[in-house]
C-alpha cells in the first residue's frame, strides 16, 4: 500500500505492486535522533513573579517533555511553543508570541523557562519529537517500500511509505511537511523550513 500521510491524516492511497529495489543514487538526509519522555526545566527568569493566570499556563507548558520554550513580559503578555524538534524554534516562536509584532524592548518579553528532554545529547544536530518518531518508527515496521520522513525545528512533518523509489518518497514528504506548514496560521513560513531526516531502525 502506498499511502500519503501527515498530521496522522491520510490525504492519498494507492497500490504498490512488485519488487523494491534500493535507489543507491537517492541522497542519504542526515540521521535524526528522538530523545525519551521525560523532560526537565530551566529557569532562566527565576525571580519574575508570574501571576495566577501565568501559573496555570507555565503548569501545561511544563507538562510536555520535548523542547519547549516560555516568555514573559509586560502587561501580563507572554507565549510559549512545546513539543517541538529544536530549542532555537522554541524560542523563536515562543518570542513571537509574546512581543506580537512589536520588540523586546518595548513589550519586555524575556525567555522565562526552557523545557528540553532530560536525555537530550547536545552532540546531536537533528531531533525529532518522540510522536512523530514512534508513528514513523511503527510504520516502517509493518511496510514494505521506500520511506521519508520531513520536518520542520517547529514540529511539522510529513512522511511517505511504500514507495518505489526513495526520489519519490523524499518529494512527497517534503510537500506533505510544507503544506503543514502553510496550514499552521501560527508560523513564519520565511522563518521555518521543511528538510529530510533519517531514522535508524
Amino acid at each position: 500500500m502506498n499511502i500519503l500521510k501527515f498530521g496522522g491524516v491520510i490525504v492519498a492511497a494507492g497500490v504498490l505492486g512488485g519488487n523494491v529495489v534500493y535507489d543507491q543514487f537517492a541522497p542519504k538526509p542526515p540521521a535524526a535522533q528522538s530523545f525519551g519522555k521525560s523532560g526537565q526545566i530551566e529557569m532562566l527568569q527565576s525571580d519574575v513573579a508570574l501571576s495566577a493566570k501565568l501559573q496555570r499556563e507555565f503548569a501545561e507548558f511544563s507538562a510536555y517533555a520535548y523542547f519547549g520554550a516560555f516568555a514573559v513580559g509586560d502587561d501580563g503578555r507572554f507565549g510559549y511553543l512545546t513539543d517541538v524538534n529544536t530549542m532555537d524554534s522554541a524560542r523563536f516562536y515562543a518570542m513571537e508570541f509574546c512581543t506580537n509584532g512589536e520588540s523586546a524592548e518595548a513589550t519586555g518579553c524575556e525567555i522565562y523557562a526552557e523545557l528540553r528532554p532530560s536525555d537530550f545529547d547536545e552532540t546531536q544536530t537533528h531531533t525529532i519529537n518522540h510522536q512523530t518518531y514512534l508513528e514513523y518508527m511503527d510504520l516502517k515496521e509493518n511496510y514494505d517500500g521506500y520511506f521519508a520522513l520531513a520536518i520542520t525545528g517547529a514540529g511539522h512533518y510529513g512522511y511517505t511509505y511504500g514507495y518505489r523509489t526513495q526520489w519519490g518518497a523524499n518529494g512527497d514528504a517534503m510537500e506533505l511537511c510544507n503544506e503543514a506548514l502553510l496550514e499552521d496560521e501560527d508560523m513564519i513560513p520565511a522563518k521555518t523550513s521543511c528538510y529530510l531526516v533519517y531514522l535508524d531502525g
